[in-house]
């Protein structure tokens, strides 16, 4: 290592420079990406990837289209409840709302759906 104000040769554990006492800053070492760029995981402070937050919104976004078929506001109400668990997780961990966001509309538009479905049938009815 070498001194940053000086530049003479400097052992590595020092804490001054012995030339001219400079104050010795070891460089600063990147974290390696433990991702391999993959943009959908991200870091936890133990170094490991994690995707939880990626998997609760292909969950609720399965529910949700199932959901628009079949059963609807048990599968909305599911849908709804992970997509908003899925997005405070990526909000914590700084990753992509989009999908989520959509969870969350899909869900909502499956709650609702059935409900505007029975009213005007019973408008038309009674």
């Amino acid at each position: 290592m070498y001194c940053s104000n000086c530049g003479s040769e400097i052992p590595n554990n020092a804490k001054f420079c012995a030339n001219c006492g400079n104050a010795c800053v070891e460089p600063k070492q990147e974290e390696p990406m433990l991702n391999n760029g993959n943009t959908n995981q991200f870091n936890n402070s133990n170094g490991y990837t994690n995707n939880t937050n990626n998997s609760m919104a292909i969950a609720g976004l399965i529910c949700s289209i199932i959901g628009l078929f079949v059963c609807g506001i048990p599968l909305g109400i599911i849908s709804v409840i992970l997509g908003i668990i899925a997005h405070k997780q990526a909000v914590i961990n700084r990753s992509s709302t989009k999908m989520i966001t959509w969870v969350i509309i899909l869900g909502a538009i499956d709650i609702a759906l059935p409900i505007i479905i029975i009213d005007s049938w019973f408008s038309l009815i009674f």
